[in-house]
């Protein structure tokens, strides 16, 4: 994941940067985060108090698999991880702004429309 700001900062970045053709870039916010923790984050924006239920996986699963959801669950419930080190190292790149940053900046810019 990588929000807005990061994205065209980084795109700028590319366009200036004589070495950034030389590999695939690869970039992210930062942080890693699951899907429950973006979802916690989220409602801390929006100044709600989060609310997460645990659930066992073998019982989401299932549940999915009654529904003919297996893969959507599965999906969900995977990680994706991109080492973004080497376009770091390579193009001198840290994000401006954080997740935490990046997720109030959604919900502001929700308010004002």
């Amino acid at each position: 994941m990588i929000g807005l700001d990061n994205l065209v900062d980084m795109l700028v970045l590319c366009i200036e940067h004589p070495r950034a053709t030389e590999t695939p870039v690869l970039l992210r916010d930062g942080e890693d985060l699951s899907t429950c923790e973006w979802m916690r984050r989220m409602q801390l924006a929006i100044g709600k108090c989060p609310l997460v239920v645990p659930l066992p996986l073998v019982l989401l699963r299932l549940l999915a698999k009654l529904v003919g959801k297996s893969q959507e669950v599965d999906r969900l419930l995977s990680s994706l991880i991109i080492d973004d080190a080497a376009t770091r190292a390579r193009l001198g790149w840290l994000p401006p702004l954080s997740v935490n940053d990046g997720i109030r900046r959604i919900f502001a810019s929700a308010d004002h429309n």
